[in-house]
C-alpha cells in the first residue's frame, strides 16, 4: 500500500470512529514506529531542562505525555539525553558547560521561550551550524524563538495534526534552516504504478509545505528535475500543489547534473563563496528511481564538490543537509539511495528515507509494530537535521557537530 493509499485508509477509519490523518488538517496519528524524540527512556525521568540562567518559573522539562502505556509508541523514537553507555549531562552546549538535552515537560499551550531555545541550541550544536548561530550572538536564536511564539506555530501544528505539543516542538528545528524541495518530474513518475508515485509525491509535499510555512518565514524554494520552474518564497500547500499539477512529468533522471545546476550551485555554493548564505540549507529530494542516462556516480560527485566548496567557506560543510526520500517500489532506486547514505565521503551530509512500504515492512520485522504514514513523514522531515534519528535507526552517527565525541 502506497503512502497516499495508507493516508486514505486512515481517513476512512476516522469516518467510522478510527484514528489517523491524511493531510495536515486531518486527525491524530496512531501509535507509530517513528516517533519524535519526546519521551524519556523506560525508567528514566524526562528533563529537557531550560538553559542555565533561564527566567525563574520557566518550565525546565518537556516530558512525554502522562498516562500513555509504556511502549505505546515504539520504533523510530529518537532517545532523549545522551546515548546508552554515556553519562547524563554529556551533551555540550555551544555556550559552554555541559547540559543535558532531555525531553521537554508537557505543556498545554505554546511552549515557553526557554523550551524553544533549548531545542534550537541543541540543534545548532548537534548539526555543527555555529557559524550561522554563534554563541556570542544569541539574539538571533531568540528572534527565531520569539517569532515561533508570536505566530503560535507549535500549538497550530499540534492542533491541526492533533499531535502532542511536545512532539510538535521538535519541528522548531526546521526554523534554523532554509528548505529546498527538489522534485523528480521524470516520465517514470507518471508511467509506473498507475500514477501512485505522483500521488505519494503530493502527500509528502503537502506536509513539508505546511510545516515549512509555520517555521520558515521566508517560505521554501521549489525546483524540479526537468521543468525549468523556479519557485521562491512559497508559503503554503496550495501554491506547491499548483506547481505539481501544472507539471507534465516527462523526461529523464539526470539527478546529479540537475541538482547541481538548479540547487547546489546557485542556492548553496555560490552564496557560500560570496559570504551571503543566510542559513544552513536543508534540501529534500523526492525521487522514484536511480539516475538515467547519467552515470550513478554523478550525484556523488556533485555532493562531494559542494562539500569541498563549503569546507573552504566560513560556513563549513555542515551548511548543507540532504534528505533523499523515495516514492515508488523500484528496488534498484532503493539500493542506489542506500549507497549514498552509506558512502563515507558524503554520507555525513545525507539521510535517506526509503519508500513507505519498505520502511513499514522493516519496522514490522524489527519491532513487531506498525509504521504510521505520519511517522514516516516525521522521519523524512527531521532525519537529516537530527542525529538521534540515525542512532535510533541503527545506523552509525554520521554528523554530530560538537556532540561527535559522545557517539564514538
Amino acid at each position: 500500500m502506497g503512502l497516499a493509499s495508507a493516508m486514505k485508509q486512515r481517513n476512512d477509519a476516522l469516518a467510522t470512529g478510527g484514528g489517523g490523518f491524511a493531510s495536515p488538517t486531518g486527525p491524530p496519528p496512531g501509535a507509530g514506529a517513528y516517533a519524535s524524540p519526546t519521551g524519556p527512556p523506560p525508567g528514566a525521568q524526562a528533563g529537557f531542562a531550560a538553559p542555565t540562567g533561564a527566567p525563574p518559573g520557566a518550565q525546565g522539562g518537556f516530558a512525554a505525555p502522562t498516562g500513555a502505556p509504556p511502549g505505546a509508541q515504539g520504533g523510530f523514537a529518537a532517545p532523549t539525553g545522551p546515548p546508552p553507555g554515556h553519562p547524563a549531562g554529556g551533551f555540550v552546549s555551544p555556550a559552554g558547560p555541559p547540559q543535558a538535552y532531555q525531553a521537554p515537560a508537557p505543556v498545554n499551550t505554546e511552549p515557553s521561550l526557554a523550551q524553544i531555545m533549548n531545542v534550537l541550541k541543541y540543534t545548532v550544536a548537534d548539526q555543527g551550524i555555529q557559524p550561522f548561530y554563534p554563541a556570542t550572538q544569541q539574539g538571533r536564536l531568540e528572534g527565531i524563538a520569539n517569532h515561533i511564539i508570536q505566530t503560535r506555530a507549535v500549538s497550530t501544528l499540534a492542533a491541526r495534526w492533533r499531535i502532542p505539543v511536545e512532539k510538535a516542538l521538535e519541528f522548531t528545528k526546521l526554523a534554523l534552516f532554509d528548505i529546498v524541495l527538489f522534485l523528480d518530474d521524470s516520465g517514470s513518475m507518471r508511467g509506473y504504478e498507475d500514477g501512485a508515485r505522483i500521488e505519494d509525491l503530493k502527500v509528502i509535499v503537502n506536509y513539508v509545505a505546511f510545516v515549512a510555512s509555520l517555521f520558515d518565514a521566508d517560505g521554501i524554494e521549489v525546483r524540479f528535475l526537468n521543468a525549468s520552474t523556479i519557485a521562491s518564497g512559497v508559503k503554503n500547500e496550495a501554491d506547491v500543489q499548483k506547481l505539481i499539477d501544472a507539471n507534465p512529468f516527462k523526461g529523464v533522471t539526470n539527478l546529479g547534473k540537475e541538482m547541481w545546476s538548479k540547487v547546489l550551485d546557485p542556492l548553496i555554493v555560490r552564496p557560500a563563496q560570496k559570504g551571503t548564505l543566510q542559513k544552513p540549507v536543508l534540501v529534500i529530494s523526492i525521487t522514484d528511481g536511480e539516475p538515467y542516462p547519467e552515470p550513478a556516480g554523478k550525484i556523488r560527485e556533485v555532493i562531494k564538490d559542494t562539500k569541498k566548496a563549503l569546507k573552504k567557506s566560513r560556513y563549513g560543510e555542515d551548511a548543507l543537509s540532504l534528505q533523499f526520500a523515495q516514492v515508488g517500489n523500484d528496488k534498484a532506486a532503493q539500493d542506489f539511495l542506500e549507497k549514498l547514505d552509506n558512502d563515507s565521503s558524503i554520507g555525513g551530509l545525507v539521510d535517506v528515507t526509503s519508500n513507505y512500504e519498505w520502511e513499514q515492512a522493516e519496522i514490522k520485522r524489527k519491532t513487531g509494530k506498525d509504521l504510521s504514514p505520519e511517522d514516516w513523514l516525521l522521519k523524512l522531515l527531521l532525519g537529516a537535521v537530527d542525529t538521534k534519528f540515525d542512532a535510533q535507526d541503527g545506523a552509525p552517527i554520521k554528523k554530530a557537530g560538537k556532540f561527535k565525541k559522545f557517539f564514538s
